[in-house]
């Protein structure tokens, strides 16, 4: 575990030091990502500290909610109408409720 929080850490510092230019189109496509990360991340950790191991599960929810926070981003910007907003709520409520559990269950252990 301690592996994982080092090379998070890593990643977080070299992700604030490297300077990188994204485009104005991507940007939205980005921030929903990391978010939809953030919310898958927190859950596979929640499992793994109720023992509850399914790699396979995993992947097929981080695949499928990154493929349709994309595609509802994409169908947002083509109506000209900001449906993103209802996964960027739900994403955000899930990441909090998963860090907030984890929270809970790390005191109770």
């Amino acid at each position: 575990m301690k592996k994982y929080i080092g090379v998070f850490l890593i990643g977080f510092i070299l992700a604030l030091t490297i300077p990188i230019n994204i485009g104005e189109a991507a940007k939205l496509y980005i921030s929903m990502s990391i978010l939809v990360s953030l919310a898958s991340l927190s859950k596979i950790l929640l499992d793994q500290l109720k023992k509850d191991v399914s790699p396979r599960k995993w992947l097929i929810e981080i695949s499928s909610n990154l493929l349709l926070s994309t595609f509802l981003v994409y169908v947002s910007q083509g109506l000209k109408i900001p449906l993103y907003y209802a996964a960027i709520i739900y994403f955000g409520t899930e990441f909090f409720e998963k860090t907030a559990e984890i929270r809970y269950f790390l005191l109770i252990e």
